[in-house]
């Protein structure tokens, strides 16, 4: 090899790279990037910190913060542009005809080849350079309000150490395969499509997917395994939250497996060079003679030749010349792409990828508490849609513009653009061949599915669902896109420029998708516009669904036609650009595209205007905000009245999606001051009428509240009633889709008493137009807040007495709070009135097309689709039933019900003997017997009849602790009392996990002053809250524990002074046997902000005379002091029933108590053999990295 030959071929692809538009390109995106990063607009993943105002903030000059930025920045921008420099660089040759001079020359083929790939390494290393300087400008430099607290004193290892460990190898790796690729198969479309695949299998699924139950060696697997290095980065450092006080002092430290897998990647890149240079001088120049044959002549001799007169004319042979057909056109052109394409080794590659990737979202997809869920055709279809929709996106824009390129590459174009076959014949044979491809990945996805479908068992597949959702919403969005891309290249003229324009625009919908900006006007491709339920097919926001789809194949038209028009039959010049520019010709160009022009402008003002009425368009939003303005100040915290009793008679009409309502609300003045006005707020409502105590009256609107202002002041103890009728219709469409939480459908009806959207709520709800620019702090509360009464969290300031009658069409069932106390059908409508047996904190209507499961004292209205779950949900309502009136009080309505609701939303709602479950909550969960996930749910959410309803929390601090942790708390009771102690074990595990994933350890604050308005406060409502009560119930003894639970739901059952945890905490004091421990543990638990973290050390286990002896080292490198139990083990304890285990499950236990940040020796004597020793293998104590806490002997 010549080292100068080498280094001519460096510099020359050097310099080329660097004066590429496409360099430059990148780099301004990298500086944006890097801009948007430090003014706050682009924000890492560093979930740490603090983000209410004066709280801690994490550095974003950390190492552990620039890690990340340098890894997203260079796998994000930096390999999509190194790849298709690299792949392109010896196919750009081939083009060019520069092949055939180069290597006439004494250049080698090994010299061309690493030259080339070393060219394009080093650009994009000098790129690499320049991000390190723009971040240190930016980031260290630059004055920026925006960075006063997030940045950090400057350390130069901070920004080397990441581009070394993370950016270098992802660069050397892209540029590698790429090239390999490239030089391998000569195939453009591979190079350009190659890391778009890795980055959406990165983001779509190895950065993503990360469920709690995931074995940890199929986890550490994944991150060694992923290019970027960002899963390891994240499920090593970011999964359990270390504070910022760690990340913005601590120096990342890379373990060898990590570090071994970087210089794998590397060795991929560099290995790949090496095979295709070894390929590429193989093809290029055989070894060995060339050896020719000579042909026989079979030309006969001149002499033998006898030349016959003739006097025919080339006129008297009749013969005709004239242009094919447009169909004859068509089929040619069609023919030739076809077979084009059955040769493209892409198709073959990257069908399969889309169908894993798309199949692997969709399957994997969780639902409450990390639940599987069971797969429908329909859910299955819109899941798969998004993952789908953009891969068939990003295939069709490199496979037509390599197409469309084809005739110009291979020196083609001269003859194809002079033949006399029409441009539309063209673009529909080339688009025929690229509806092979969506067909194909289509097609690969559908057969996946029903495979998938056919696996799991429980549901059959059912083709309508995917023909709806595939063909009549997938599809238009599929021909409006191929049809840009033939428009983008009509103007674009040119491979390059051509994807920098479709790339660009769908890079914008990327972005507004992630901003929250799409709507129905610009979401083409449908990504989170969609909410399947099998009860309910697109009823809702159905007219905006339909205006998006046709205005969308009303683009395809005007692109088409675009690109008939422009197709580049010949080269263009100055001088037809300037008279295309002509006033007159830019006239008659505008004049001729009217026509076209006007159905997708008359389309996009028709979704415009379902938008502006719809319930976030512009008029909801400027009466939201004028409320909120008007009335902030006067209202909030202000005393109001007390709903004793509702009575409603709501008639509701699904089909025209419309309900009137009339009735009167019982208000009592519970305060200790005289009401001399009673406001209320209402909904979007006509023909509204109102009465006080039965005379009829006018309120006050000029606040947008309706102020009632009686001729008698409201003195404490005295009452009034206010009378109402009203009716609604639902109006419009939603801004983007996605569902929503209440709505009146055609098949279903969900309509709650928590909101003023359908019936009139008492006084101002202060989340009303409240949005980020105007989103305030959340309210300091006094330490001792809770002293006098506390106001409820939720619902009425006490329980009320209903009665309700609900008009539905015959064959729905309606269902509300009470029983039931009469039902008759008459006219074609069904009319029903509930009744409370008992008073109640809230109201609900639940309706549809139900079928009915009872059991004691229960019953399940469920689709008869949805019969999957409905065994085991009726078993964990009559459990919960028994058990909770048992532990907790006895349950005082006559029935307890769930209904349940189309997947407009996914979650559940414990209102009052009457319980909402969407359909992907428990009806869809994906439960079998080792994992009880349908029975979980329902556990959770019946548990809410008593931690929420018959105990009221009170609002402030640590309220909803009591409704949302104390329902954890009965479920792992419930699943252990029913199930057994292994399901009761496993939820608590998975609790646990789910805490220590989603907590912020700078932001969490102690149980008794978590009030949810705080990043992370969700998981120690729900999680840690759980945990903790069960471990106070395992610390006090069930029967002391319980007699408290008891005598506490008693005492605050009723009372307007509603119950946080300071409350509960005083009053389980008087039933602690030990209260010395019962202080230690609630200073601990519930008034600070502990979480031990143990690790095994020095373990070793020694045959005795008497059996063996196992010896370890404990330490807790966490915080908190609890007795924590040691076993020695051996055997599996196997969750499901039916499975035997390899070994019988034996451990013999030692109990230690441990401090933060002590350890103690350990010795366990046993009668057998174990296998590996446990920390706390029962599951008593909450911790962080349990997994961490077993070491096998």
């Amino acid at each position: 090899m010549s080292l100068r030959r080498f280094l001519l071929v460096v510099r020359e692809e050097l310099v080329y790279n660097l004066k590429r538009p496409s360099f430059w390109i990148m780099l301004l995106l990298v500086g944006l990037l890097v801009w948007g990063f430090s003014n706050g607009n682009v924000r890492v993943g560093l979930a740490s910190g603090d983000s209410s105002v004066g709280g801690k903030k994490a550095y974003l000059t950390s190492e552990f913060a620039l890690t990340q930025v340098v890894c997203l920045v260079s796998f994000i921008l930096f390999s999509f542009f190194a790849a298709v420099a690299a792949g392109l660089a010896v196919i750009r040759d081939l083009e060019w005809k520069a092949g055939e001079i180069l290597h006439a020359t004494p250049l080698t083929a090994a010299e061309y080849v690493w030259g080339k790939f070393i060219g394009v390494l080093a650009t994009f290393v000098i790129g690499l350079a320049l991000t390190l300087g723009l971040m240190i400008l930016f980031f260290q430099l630059l004055p920026n309000s925006d960075m006063l607290e997030t940045r950090g004193q400057f350390a130069l290892r901070n920004y080397i150490v990441p581009l070394i460990m993370m950016g270098l190898p992802i660069v050397v790796f892209a540029c590698g395969t790429s090239f390999g690729v490239g030089t391998r198969t000569r195939r453009p479309i591979l190079v350009f499509v190659l890391p778009i695949i890795l980055l959406l299998v990165c983001g779509f699924f190895l950065w993503s997917w990360t469920p709690t139950w995931l074995d940890p060696r199929v986890d550490r697997a994944l991150m060694l395994i992923d290019p970027s290095g960002f899963r390891w980065l994240l499920q090593t450092w970011f999964k359990i939250d270390r504070g910022v006080d760690f990340y913005n002092t601590q120096p990342v430290t890379w373990d060898t497996g990590f570090v071994l897998s970087r210089i794998g990647i590397v060795l991929v890149g560099l290995v790949s060079t090496g095979l295709a240079a070894r390929h590429f001088r193989r093809t290029l120049r055989s070894s060995g003679k060339v050896t020719t044959r000579a042909a026989k002549s079979e030309t006969p001799p001149t002499a033998d030749l006898v030349v016959a007169p003739t006097t025919t004319t080339l006129g008297s042979l009749g013969m005709t010349a004239s242009a094919p057909t447009f169909w004859r056109g068509f089929r040619l052109v069609a023919g030739a792409e076809l077979k084009e394409l059955r040769s493209s080794p892409g198709l073959y590659l990257f069908v399969p990828i889309i169908v894993w990737q798309t199949l692997g979202n969709a399957l994997l997809a969780i639902g409450a508490f990390d639940t599987p869920l069971l797969l429908t055709p329909g859910t299955l279809a819109v899941r798969a849609m998004g993952s789908l929709i953009t891969l068939v996106s990003l295939l069709i824009v490199f496979y037509a513009v390599e197409s469309l390129e084809r005739e110009r590459a291979t020196g083609f174009s001269s003859i194809h653009d002079a033949l006399p076959v029409s441009a539309g014949s063209i673009l529909a044979g080339k688009a025929v061949a690229l509806g092979v491809v969506t067909l194909s990945a289509i097609g690969a996805v559908f057969l996946g599915s029903a495979i998938a479908l056919l696996i799991q068992g429980r549901v059959g597949l059912d083709p309508r669902p995917f023909i709806i959702v595939w063909g009549l919403l997938l599809l238009p969005g599929i021909v409006m896109w191929t049809c840009f891309v033939f428009a983008a290249y009509a103007v674009a003229r040119n491979r390059y420029t051509t994807y920098g324009i479709t790339l660009a625009a769908f890079g914008a919908t990327v972005y507004l998708a992630l901003t929250d900006n799409l709507n129905w006007i610009d979401n083409w491709p449908l990504w989170g516009a969609l909410e399947w339920s099998d009860m309910s097919v697109f009823e809702f926001d159905r007219t905006a669904l339909l205006l998006n789809r046709l205005f969308v194949l009303s683009l395809a038209v005007v692109f088409l036609r675009f690109a008939i028009r422009h197709f580049p039959r010949r080269d263009g010049d100055s001088i037809s650009v300037l008279h295309a520019l002509r006033p007159a010709e830019l006239f008659r160009s505008l004049w001729q595209s009217i026509p076209w022009l006007a159905v997708p402008i008359l389309l996009a003002a028709a979704i415009l205007h379902q938008i502006s009425i719809g319930p976030n368009g512009d008029r909801a939003e400027k009466k939201a905000k004028d409320y909120w303005r008007k009335n902030l100040a006067t209202w909030t915290d202000a005393p109001l009245p007390a709903l004793a009793d509702a009575e409603v008679d709501v008639a509701i009409d699904p089909a025209r999606r419309a309900w009137r309502v009339k009735g009167q609300y019982l208000l009592v003045n519970k305060q200790n001051v005289t009401l001399r006005e009673i406001p209320l707020t209402v909904g979007h409502w006509d023909e509204m009428k109102w009465e006080v105590n039965g005379a009829s009256a006018k309120p006050d609107t000029a606040s947008h509240l309706f102020v009632f202002t009686p001729s008698v002041a409201l003195a404490p103890g005295d009452s009034l009633r206010i009378g109402f009728s009203y009716s609604g219709v639902e109006r419009g469409s939603t801004r983007a889709g996605g569902g929503a939480s209440e709505f009146i459908v055609p098949s279903g009806v969900v309509m709650t008493s928590f909101g003023p959207r359908w019936f009139p709520m008492v006084g101002y709800d202060e989340a009303i137009g409240v949005e980020d620019e105007n989103r305030a702090e959340p309210k300091q509360y006094a330490k001792d807040f809770y002293e006098g009464t506390t106001p409820p969290a939720f619902g009425s300031q006490l329980p009320m007495t209903v009665r309700m009658t609900i008009t539905t069409p015959a064959d729905f069932t309606a269902n509300g709070v009470g029983e039931k106390i009469s039902e008759e059908i008459r006219n074609g409508l069904k009319i029903t009135t509930w009744k409370t047996d008992h008073p109640v904190m809230a109201f609900n209507v639940v309706a549809g097309r139900f079928s009915v499961k009872t059991g004691q004292g229960t019953a399940l209205y469920y689709s008869a689709a949805h019969s999957y779950n409905t065994t085991e949900m009726i078993g964990a309502l009559d459990a919960a039933r028994k058990h909770f009136g048992d532990w907790f009080a006895p349950y005082p309505w006559k029935v307890l019900k769930v209904s349940e609701f189309p997947a407009l939303a996914g979650y559940a709602q414990g209102f009052p003997t009457n319980i909402s479950f969407s359909e992907q909550i428990g009806f869809l969960t994906k439960s079998e017997p080792k994992t009880n996930l349908a029975f979980l749910v329902t556990a959770h959410e019946t548990a809410h009849q008593w931690w929420g309803n018959m105990l009221q929390p009170g609002r402030g601090p640590s309220g909803n602790i009591l409704s949302e942790g104390m329902s954890h708390f009965a479920t792992a009771l419930l699943l252990a009392r029913v199930k057994g102690d292994l399901p009761g074990m496993e939820f608590r595990k998975r609790i646990e996990s789910r805490y220590a994933d989603n907590r912020q350890s700078d932001a969490e604050r102690s149980l008794a002053r978590t009030d949810g308005s705080h990043d992370g406060d969700e998981t120690v409502m729900y999680d840690k809250g759980g945990f903790v009560f069960w471990m106070l119930w395992d610390l006090m003894g069930a029967d002391r524990n319980f007699a408290g639970l008891r005598q506490f739901i008693t005492d605050h059952q009723n009372n307007p002074d509603h119950a946080v945890l300071h409350d509960f905490k005083v009053h389980m004091r008087r039933y602690a046997t030990d209260v010395g421990s019962y202080d230690q543990f609630v200073n601990q638990w519930l008034d600070s902000v502990v979480v031990p973290e143990y690790r095994i050390s020095e373990a070793r286990s020694v045959k005795t005379a008497g059996g063996w002896k196992t010896s370890v080292r404990v330490t807790n490198i966490g915080t908190g002091i609890m007795p924590i139990e040691v076993a020695a083990v051996i055997g599996d304890r196997p969750l499901d029933p039916t499975e035997k285990p390899k070994a019988a499950y034996r451990a013999a236990k030692a109990t230690i108590v441990l401090g933060s940040k002590e350890w103690k020796a350990v010795t366990i004597e046993s009668s057998f053999k174990p296998d590996r020793v446990v920390v706390d293998p029962d599951v008593r104590v909450l911790q962080l990295r349990r997994a961490a806490a077993e070491l096998k002997l």
